[in-house]
C-alpha cells in the first residue's frame, strides 16, 4: 500500500520599512510565488540609496523585513550683503543647525538686518537673502589750541564738507591744521586740532665784568630758568638791576648785575715761633708784609706761599718755613768704657746709652739726666762712680761685684695653665717659685712662656741679673703677681677632665654604665702611667714610680721635658709643656745644673745625679735616681684598686642580672658597681701598699668563687636564652680584668 502525504502551502511576508519615508505596503503570499518589488520610497531631504536587503525574486520561506537606505541631501543659503562685508555662503546637510554669520559692515552705514530671516536649521531648498542699510551721519569737530572758536560740522556720510575760516591766537601765527579738513564727510568722527608757530624772545645779561652769563632766547610765555649767579673776582654779586621775570615776556630785556667789594685775610702760621697778626682789607688793595717770626731751636727759612703785594681774592693761609738745628750730648764716662757722643735734630726722642763700666766702680748714674729729648743747646753729662769694696779672703763670691735688681717682668695668663713674660730680656733670668729654680729667654726669643701651672693660682714672677763672670746674681726683682684663669670643672662623675668624684674612670663610646675603661694618654688602669707606660718602668733604683705632684723632686729625680706627673688627690695629669726650661711644672724647683755648671735648656731631658749622664725626656717616664722620694703609701694606688672594684662590681651585676633578668637587672647592676667603686676608692686611701695588694687578692679569689658558682647553677625553665648567657659573658669581663691587674702587680 502507498501512503501519500498531504502538503498545505504556507504563505510568508515582506514588510519595508522606509526610515521616514513614503509608506510601501507588506507583501503577502505564497512561498515560492513570483514578488513583484515596489516602487521606491520617497524622503524629504533625501535620496534614496537602496535597500539593505534585496527584495527576494519568489518568496522565501520566511517572513522578511527589508530597510530602506538614504542619502542627506545638501542645500546652500548665500547672503548679498548690498556693498558690505562679503559673507560666505552656507552649505550643509538638510535640517542640520543653521549657525548664523556676524552682521556684515558697510563704511558710512549701520546694518538694519536681512530681507529674510536665516533660518535656524538647514531648509530643504536653497536660499538667498540681501542686507538692508541705514545712512550715518558724522562730526568734524575744530581744537583751535587756545585760538578763536570754530563750530563743528555734523552731516550725512560721503556728503560734500565746506571748510570753515582759519582760527586767530595771540601770540601765535596759525601754521595749519593738523589733518587736512576733507573734501566729503568721512565715515568715522574726526577731530582736527590747529597748529601753531609759536614766537621766540632774548633776555640778555651785562655782568659788568663778571663770568659771562649767555643770553636766554625761548619761546613766549615759556618759564624762564635764572641763571646761576655770575662771580667776579673780589667781589660778592648783588642781584640784577631788573628782575628776570618767571615767564618769557612778549618783548625782548636786557638785565645788568650788581656787586660789593669783598675784604679777605691773611693768615699766618708760624709753626710754633712767634705769633703774626692777620691782615685784613679790601680785595685789590696793597699788602703790607710782617716782620719774620722767631722759633727757639729753629732758623727762619720763609714762608711756603709768598706774600702778595696786594690782597688777592680770596682768604690765604701763610706757613712759615723753619730749618732745625742739631745739637750735641757729650758723655764725659771720667775714666769708665767710652760712650759715643749723641749728635741729633733739636726735640728728636733721645736713646740712652747703655751704662758706661769702670774696673773697681760700681756705676751711680750721671751727674744730669739725660733728656728725653734734644735740648736747644749742646749738652756734657759727666758718669758718677762709686767704688767697690775690697772683698774678704773668705767671700763666697771670689770678689765678684754686686748688681742692682732689674725692674719687674711684665708678665700675664695666656689660659689657666700658661703664664707669659713679654717682653723678655734675654740678659736677664726669672723665676715663678720664688726664686728656686731660674729660667733664661731661649735664644732668639723676645718673650718667655711659663706653662703647666694650677688654673685659679697665684704665681709671683721675679727677674735677677745672672751671675757673670765679674758679678754676683742680682737680688730678685719686685714680683710682678699673675692670677691664671679658672677652668669648667666636670661634675658629672664620668672622670672626663675636671673630674672631682675620685672615680677616675673614663666611660667609652655609647657606653651608660661607665664600665668602659679607655687605655691610652690618660691611663685609668690604677698604674699611675700615662700613655699605657707600666708601672715602675725605668725605676732599677728605687723601685717606685712618682705619681704624686706633691713628691718633691730632688736629686735624679727632676722632670724634663714633655714628662707627666699625676697627683692622686687632685685626680688630675699635669703635662708639661714641651719647652719647658727644666723646672719642675708642679713644685717649680729648678733642675738642678751639670757637673759643668750649665743650666738645662728646654726639653733637653734630666741629669742623673750618680752617673752624671743626661736621660732622654720621655712620657710618663721617672728617673731612676734612689734620692727621689717616694709618694706616701696611703695615695700611691687607688686608680688601681678602682679597676679591681670596676670587676667585682661587674661580677655582683651579673649575679643582679640572673635574680631581676633583662634590662632592670642591668640597671642594678650598673648602679652596684657605682656605689662599690665609689665605696672601694674611699676605703683604699685607708690601706698601706702591701694592705691594698692583700686586698685587691681576696677580692679577686671570692670574685672567681661567685663566677663559678653562677655557671654552674641551673637558670630554671624561666630563663631566657640571653639570661643565661648573661652571667658568663660578664664574668668572663670580669675575671679577665682581674687577671690582667694582679699580672701587672706581680711583675
Amino acid at each position: 500500500t502507498t501512503i501519500t502525504a498531504l502538503w498545505t502551502i504556507n504563505g510568508y511576508t515582506i514588510t519595508f520599512d522606509t526610515d521616514g519615508g513614503t509608506t510601501i505596503a507588506s507583501i503577502t503570499q505564497n512561498y515560492g510565488t513570483a514578488v513583484t518589488p515596489p516602487a521606491n520610497p520617497t524622503k524629504e531631504g533625501y535620496t534614496f540609496a537602496g535597500w539593505d536587503t534585496s527584495i527576494p525574486a519568489v518568496m522565501p520561506a520566511t517572513d522578511t523585513a527589508i530597510k530602506a537606505l538614504w542619502t542627506i541631501n545638501q542645500y546652500t543659503i548665500s547672503f548679498d550683503t548690498d556693498g558690505g562685508t562679503t559673507i560666505a555662503a552656507i552649505t550643509q546637510d538638510y535640517n542640520t543647525a543653521v549657525t548664523a554669520p556676524a552682521d556684515p559692515t558697510k563704511e558710512g552705514y549701520t546694518f538694519a538686518g536681512w530681507d529674510t530671516s536665516i533660518p535656524a536649521v538647514m531648509p530643504a531648498t536653497n536660499t538667498a537673502i540681501k542686507a538692508l542699510w541705514t545712512i550715518n551721519q558724522y562730526t568734524i569737530s575744530f581744537d583751535t589750541d587756545g585760538g578763536t572758536t570754530i563750530a563743528s560740522i555734523t552731516q550725512d556720510y560721503n556728503t560734500a564738507v565746506t571748510a570753515p575760516a582759519d582760527p586767530t591766537k595771540e601770540g601765535y601765527t596759525f601754521n595749519g591744521w593738523d589733518t587736512t579738513i576733507p573734501a566729503v564727510m568721512p565715515a568715522t568722527d574726526t577731530a582736527i586740532k590747529a597748529q601753531w608757530t609759536i614766537n621766540q624772545y632774548t633776555i640778555s645779561f651785562d655782568t659788568d665784568g663778571g663770568t659771562t652769563i649767555a643770553a636766554i632766547t625761548q619761546d613766549y610765555n615759556t618759564a624762564v630758568t635764572a641763571p646761576a649767579d655770575p662771580t667776579k673776582e673780589g667781589y660778592t654779586f648783588a642781584g640784577w638791576d631788573t628782575s628776570i621775570p618767571a615767564v618769557m615776556p612778549a618783548t625782548d630785556t636786557s638785565v645788568k648785575a650788581l656787586w660789593t667789594i669783598n675784604q679777605y685775610t691773611i693768615t699766618f702760621d708760624t709753626d710754633g715761633g712767634s705769633t703774626i697778626a692777620a691782615i685784613k682789607q679790601d680785595f685789590g688793595t696793597a699788602v703790607t708784609a710782617p716782620a719774620d717770626p722767631t722759633k727757639e731751636g729753629y732758623n727762619f727759612a720763609g714762608w711756603d706761599t709768598t706774600i702778595p703785594a696786594v690782597m688777592p681774592a680770596t682768604d690765604t693761609a701763610i706757613k712759615a718755613l723753619w730749618t732745625i738745628n742739631q745739637y750735641t750730648i757729650t758723655f764725659d764716662t771720667d775714666g769708665g768704657t767710652t760712650i759715643a757722643a749723641i749728635t741729633q735734630d733739636y726735640n728728636t726722642a733721645v736713646t740712652a746709652p747703655s751704662d758706661p763700666t769702670r774696673s773697681g766702680y760700681t756705676f751711680a748714674g750721671w751727674d744730669t739726666t739725660i733728656p728725653a729729648v734734644m735740648p736747644a743747646a749742646d749738652t756734657t753729662i759727666k758718669a758718677l762712680w762709686t767704688a767697690n769694696p775690697s772683698p774678704s779672703p773668705e767671700a763666697s763670691s771670689g770678689g765678684k761685684s754686686d748688681q742692682t735688681a732689674p725692674a719687674a717682668p711684665n708678665a700675664a695668663p695666656v689660659d689657666s695653665t700658661t703664664i707669659k713674660v713679654e717682653p723678655a730680656d734675654p740678659d736677664l733670668e726669672y723665676s715663678i717659685d720664688g726664686g728656686q729654680s731660674w729660667v733664661k729667654v731661649p735664644e732668639g726669643e723676645t718673650s718667655l712662656v711659663f706653662s703647666g701651672l694650677e688654673p685659679d693660682s697665684e704665681y709671683e714672677v721675679v727677674a735677677r741679673r745672672p751671675e757673670s763672670g765679674n758679678y754676683n746674681a742680682s737680688p730678685a726683682s719686685e714680683a710682678a703677681a699673675v692670677t691664671t684663669p679658672r677652668t669648667e670643672e666636670d661634675t658629672t662623675g664620668s672622670g672626663i677632665e675636671g673630674d672631682i668624684t675620685g672615680s677616675a674612670i673614663e666611660p667609652g663610646e655609647n657606653d651608660t654604665t661607665g664600665s668602659a675603661i679607655e687605655p691610652g694618654e690618660d691611663d685609668t688602669t690604677g698604674s699611675g702611667i700615662e700613655g699605657g707606660d707600666e708601672p715602675g718602668e725605668g725605676d732599677d733604683e728605687g723601685g717606685e714610680e712618682i705619681d704624686d705632684a706633691d713628691t718633691p723632686l730632688d736629686g735624679g729625680g727632676r722632670y724634663n721635658g714633655g714628662r707627666t706627673a699625676r697627683d692622686d688627690d687632685k685626680e688630675k695629669t699635669e703635662d708639661s709643656d714641651d719647652t719647658n726650661d727644666g723646672t719642675d711644672p708642679n713644685s717649680g724647683k729648678q733642675q738642678e745644673t751639670t757637673p759643668t755648671g750649665s743650666s738645662i735648656e728646654p726639653s733637653q731631658g734630666a741629669i742623673d745625679d750618680n752617673t752624671g749622664k743626661t736621660e732622654e725626656p720621655t712620657t710618663g717616664e721617672v728617673i731612676d735616681d734612689p734620692d727621689v722620694p717616694l709618694a706616701p703609701a696611703d695615695e700611691e694606688e687607688s686608680w688601681s684598686v678602682a679597676n679591681l672594684a670596676i670587676a667585682a662590681a661587674a661580677v655582683i651585676s651579673s649575679a643582679i642580672a640572673l635574680g631581676v633578668g633583662g634590662k632592670a637587672g642591668a640597671a642594678a647592676g650598673s648602679a652596684a658597681m657605682k656605689v662599690l667603686s665609689a665605696a672601694d676608692l674611699e676605703e683604699n686611701k685607708k690601706k698601706t701598699r702591701k694592705q691594698r695588694i692583700i686586698r685587691a687578692v681576696i677580692l679577686g679569689i671570692a670574685a672567681l668563687l661567685v663566677l663559678a658558682f653562677l655557671l654552674t647553677q641551673d637558670l630554671g625553665a624561666k630563663a631566657t636564652i640571653a639570661d643565661k648567657w648573661t652571667a658568663p659573658m660578664a664574668g668572663g669581663l670580669s675575671a679577665g680584668v682581674i687577671l690582667t691587674w694582679l699580672l701587672k702587680k706581680m711583675r
